[in-house]
């Protein structure tokens, strides 16, 4: 299996991001952000779905007064 490395930008922060082709898809996750996981049907749908776990993962940390 083959692992793939992209960079995302949320909120001016720089994220890498692993993706990993799986029998339904595509797994995607933040290597130095835990919880950030996600999948997708396509490599677009996979980065879309994490940008969304990234903000969900963000929100969870401020309100619990992490960051």
């Amino acid at each position: 299996m083959r692992l793939e490395h992209a960079v995302l930008a949320e909120n001016g922060v720089t994220y890498e991001v692993a993706l990993k082709r799986s029998r339904k898809g595509y797994a995607v996750w933040v290597p130095e952000l835990p919880g950030a996981n996600s999948q997708g049907a396509t490599v677009a749908e996979a980065v879309e779905n994490i940008r969304d776990a990234i903000r969900e993962v963000l929100a969870v940390r401020r309100e619990l007064g992490w960051d």
